[in-house]
């Protein structure tokens, strides 16, 4: 196959990846993202049979994924089993259809391994300047054609936070490859972030540009970061609206913002759950199915006529903290100590897909603490690329890699231009 063919797979690829969840929710009103990943994840599976003997699964990640699929499975037994009684179908065909999701994303994983570091990062460049393209028209929209000022849907997205999950790991490789117009590219995101008033965009833009520092140490990037922040707010002066951001900063429970009050309603159900069962939680997939709302989402109930963001917490970080209790918060801890003693160092590797997988992991950050929708999402499936890419290969493997990249970021000096 050409390099041209290769790179079109690959992008139909990843941008169905990245895409249909939210396409399935927007135009065939699915209630989560799991439904368009499964079906975005069909490909690889058909591509596992019929190249079964190229596919390798480690002896590493079977174990791993045995672990796994065991513990979710014992602790939701015993959590109904002694604490609320209660388990669904729903619930077991969940955890089957995470067992699928993990087999592809290895399968993936190994897809995109065997593929030539050119072709793979034009593929992912191509993809950043399609979402970018998808996010200028939606500022373009609301800032020429008022009459979509007020319509949050972005053309293949639902609203801008679904939209965000995946142009924050896009932007951020983007943002942390040596080459590429990084003023423009920050700068055209930031107006447009202000312009269609997304908060979460805005904090993506902040997270790319915190992992821009990370890499490239120059003497005027507080400057650069000032010029962009205030030629933004001028170019966007018609639009900006400081109160629309300032009230979704002030956490509080008193606060009628109903994006704080959901951000918070998923921390009270959670303290919750972890009260009621002893810091052991509900099992998995669970938030949602136990009718409890606490005083938060009542309030929601007041102001909107309905309970939001009941299956998902609005963060990961609650949904895990309610189903998995002090397990959630010890795989919480867990990925913010690997992701500050290693974030530089996968940052200045230069195996494209290392790259890649890592800012998607990274950017998991933001699924974590600021808007999460649930297990079955692209940032999750990235993330859980990147974890069993590590698994597949083992430390050995690793060891060496380190060893490399210890060496190299000492003699790597990228390109700090913009």
């Amino acid at each position: 196959m050409s390099i041209k063919k290769n790179i079109i797979v690959l992008v139909s690829f990843l941008f169905g990846l990245s895409t249909l969840p939210s396409i399935l929710i927007l135009y065939a009103g699915a209630s989560s993202m799991a439904l368009g990943l499964f079906i975005a994840l069909l490909p690889v599976f058909l591509y596992s049979i019929s190249n079964f003997e190229k596919v390798k699964i480690s002896k590493n990640e079977i174990i791993f994924i045995s672990l796994i699929t065991t513990f979710v499975i014992a602790h939701l037994l015993f959590s109904s089993i002694f604490f609320y009684g209660k388990i669904s179908a729903k619930q077991f065909a969940s955890i089957l259809l995470a067992i699928f999701i993990i087999l592809q994303a290895s399968v993936t994983v190994n897809y995109m391994h065997n593929k030539n570091k050119f072709e793979l990062n034009n593929s992912i460049v191509i993809i950043f300047y399609l979402l970018l393209s998808l996010l200028v028209w939606k500022a373009f929209s609301v800032s020429i054609l008022a009459k979509y000022a007020t319509d949050k849907k972005m053309l293949l997205f639902e609203e801008p936070s679904h939209f965000s999950l995946i142009y924050s790991i896009f932007i951020t490789y983007y943002m942390v490859n040596e080459k590429g117009a990084k003023l423009t590219v920050l700068l055209v995101s930031v107006i447009s972030a202000l312009i269609i008033k997304s908060l979460a965009l805005l904090l993506v833009c902040v997270m790319a540009y915190f992992c821009y520092l990370i890499v490239f140490k120059g003497k005027f990037l507080l400057i650069f970061a000032a010029l962009v922040l205030v030629a933004s707010v001028i170019i966007s002066i018609r639009h900006f609206d400081p109160n629309y951001f300032l009230e979704r900063l002030v956490i509080t429970r008193d606060s009628q913002n109903l994006s704080v009050l959901v951000f918070l309603s998923g921390f009270e159900r959670a303290l919750l759950v972890s009260r009621d069962t002893f810091f052991l939680g509900a099992g998995f997939q669970s938030m949602g199915n136990l009718n409890i709302y606490g005083e938060i989402q009542e309030k929601i109930f007041e102001i909107s006529g309905s309970h939001l963001n009941l299956y998902d917490g609005g963060t990961l970080a609650a949904k895990l903290i309610f189903e998995f209790g002090a397990f959630g918060i010890f795989l919480i801890f867990i990925y913010l100590i690997y992701i500050l003693k290693n974030i530089r160092k996968f940052f200045l590797s230069r195996d494209v897909l290392d790259k890649f997988l890592w800012c998607a992991f990274v950017c998991l950050f933001f699924s974590f603490f600021v808007r999460g929708v649930g297990y079955f999402s692209p940032s999750v499936l990235f993330s859980l690329c990147f974890i069993l890419r590590r698994v597949h290969y083992g430390k050995i493997y690793y060891k060496r890699c380190d060893r490399f990249h210890e060496q190299l970021s000492k003699i790597a000096k990228p390109n700090e231009s913009l």
